[in-house]
């Protein structure tokens, strides 16, 4: 789903992602969701929202190829893949603020990267597609392939940053 200027999206071919920092990854999306925040971008609201970008904040799909640096995931695992893109290592990422996350983000100056929105916020291209990315050894999450094609599938990505955060907050307290 490509942006081609206010309410004109259409279906179009694009290349593979390529794997352009060590962390990076390409998963084929399998899933995807359409969120409210797509609809300000399709309707023209957001004014960087540039022609040829790919919507979707949230998707799942199969890990495809793995970065040089990549340690918690293989190709052909199954994965959720949620709004934010972050490094899990800078001053924000390292207490839990992932939504801050400035290195991902050259634009940066109150947020973070998010999948499938304007510049301001990386310009990352987003999960409407067939494959999609990047930084993944910290945002991605295994999945159990029970689970894939579940309507709680989608809902769970909702609930990665809530697990994140408890489980940062509980390791704080021991």
């Amino acid at each position: 789903m490509v942006y081609r200027g206010p309410y004109k999206i259409r279906v179009e071919e694009k290349d593979i992602p390529r794997i352009e920092h060590p962390d990076d990854a390409v998963v084929r999306v399998t899933t995807g969701a359409i969120c409210g925040s797509d609809l300000h971008l399709s309707h023209g609201m957001m004014p960087d929202t540039r022609v040829g970008m790919t919507f979707g904040h949230e998707f799942v799909g199969v890990v495809h190829e793995v970065g040089s640096s990549v340690q918690n995931l293989a190709v052909g695992e199954r994965v959720m893949v949620p709004f934010n893109v972050y490094c899990g290592s800078c001053w924000f990422c390292s207490r839990g603020l992932y939504s801050n996350c400035h290195n991902v983000n050259p634009n940066a100056t109150a947020v973070g990267g998010i999948y499938g929105y304007s510049p301001t916020c990386g310009g990352y291209d987003g999960g409407q597609a067939e494959f999609g990315s990047k930084r993944a050894d910290v945002n991605h999450q295994r999945i159990d392939p029970i689970l894939v094609g579940g309507p709680w599938v989608m809902a769970g990505l909702r609930a990665v940053a809530a697990v994140r955060a408890l489980a940062r907050r509980a390791s704080e307290r021991t």
